[in-house]
């Protein structure tokens, strides 16, 4: 049969019908065999989860982590661990983010009484003012 995908994301989505949250986090566990094919008895034993293995090999693109020294690492921390600790075991190993500079914080203001608005301010039952459009 001929499917015509040109990536197992599609196939999953399209043949499968996979959604693509759930195509990727199979996925991803198959990237890790592919990356680390020692690996196979940890999942094999159950020591390593599907669940663990996806969220490491997400945090390993994520971080930009290429060599098997240090994705070994990632996945001997997450043996025996359940899904949270995992979480908690990536999260303190990730890089911290540096604050972007593009955002700004804009405190809006209240338009100005005698001004022409489309906004007209009315008094509520509790006295406190309230805009009306």
């Amino acid at each position: 049969m001929d499917y015509a995908c040109t990536s197992m994301i599609q196939f999953c989505i399209r043949v499968l019908r996979y959604s693509e949250g759930s195509a990727y986090r199979r996925l991803n566990p198959a990237r890790l065999l592919r990356a680390l094919p020692e690996s196979l008895p940890l999942f094999q034993s159950g020591e390593l989860s599907l669940t663990n293995a996806a969220k490491g090999q997400e945090f390993m693109r994520a971080e930009g982590i290429k060599r098997p020294e240090q994705k070994k690492d990632i996945v001997a921390t997450l043996l025996g661990k359940t899904g949270r600790e995992a979480e908690e075991v990536l999260r303190a190993k990730a890089k911290p983010s540096p604050p972007s500079g593009g955002s700004r914080c804009f405190v809006a203001q209240p338009p100005r009484i005698g001004t022409s608005s489309s906004r007209s301010q009315t008094k509520s039952r509790t006295g406190s003012r309230r805009f009306a459009i």
